[in-house]
């Protein structure tokens, strides 16, 4: 999310069997809350923005509290899962964002594996990522084949078939109710660790959604790889050496 202390990668399970549902819900949601911002346009490609719910300036807005309300009510009913990885960064030398993307795809895949492997049937998933360059999806492609297959972690990840695929997030649902949890993930992490940053942004008006946010984080009911996992996972570069 630009060039901020913070950088979150977020992404949310939700059950391929109930893509009509979830799509359509969510189409009659939009059209119930933003129909002037939709006039003529199509309701399933008119996308709500998560940080135009979790800005500052909207905080106040009630329509967008209900509306991001109801969001998490239905993720809830779907039983979605949400999953995260927080970057700190270091000011003095940072981490390429590329490298952040592709690390937080590998720790992503990870929790997606064994979000599989503990629901009660022999299930397979898919990851669908937001498109952003097509020449760095390829490489990030890539980059996940060469893990899966080839590096002892990532052999494990037998849950989980083809490469990760791209979409534009204005034509797929998941990937738009990924970027609204996602929003609350960011301000309340920025909150928590960058709060004391000259002229940083106030988030505080996010606290009182946390424990929706935690509600839908996965949390293993038993060892992988010789851990319990939770859908957040903070790396702290802050301190890395120089």
């Amino acid at each position: 999310m630009g060039e901020t202390p913070i950088f979150c990668v977020t992404a949310l399970a939700l059950h391929a069997d109930l893509w009509r549902q979830f799509t359509g819900d969510y189409v009659r949601l939009k059209r119930q809350f933003f129909p002037q911002e939709i006039g003529e346009r199509e309701a399933a490609v008119y996308e709500i923005k998560g940080n135009s719910l979790t800005t500052p300036r909207n905080a106040a807005s009630r329509r967008r509290q209900v509306f991001a309300s109801r969001v998490f009510d239905r993720l809830t009913s779907y039983d979605a899962k949400l999953f995260s990885v927080i970057f700190l960064k270091n000011a003095i030398q940072p981490t390429a964002k590329a490298s952040m993307y592709g690390m937080a795809v590998q720790y992503l895949a990870e929790r997606f594996q064994a979000f599989l492997e503990e629901l009660p049937r022999q299930e397979t998933g898919l990851m669908i990522l937001d498109s952003r360059v097509r020449s760095e999806d390829t490489i990030l492609a890539k980059s996940h084949l060469t893990y899966a297959f080839g590096h002892e972690s990532g052999r494990t990840l037998d849950r989980i078939v083809e490469a990760p695929l791209f979409a534009d997030s204005k034509l797929t649902t998941g990937l738009q109710f990924a970027d609204i949890t996602g929003a609350f993930v960011y301000g309340y992490h920025y909150r928590r660790y960058c709060r004391t940053i000259g002229n940083a942004v106030d988030y505080s008006h996010l606290d009182t959604w946390w424990p929706r946010v935690q509600q839908l984080e996965f949390r293993s009911r038993r060892l992988h790889m010789g851990r319990m996992l939770w859908g957040f996972r903070v790396l702290d570069h802050r301190k890395m050496p120089v």
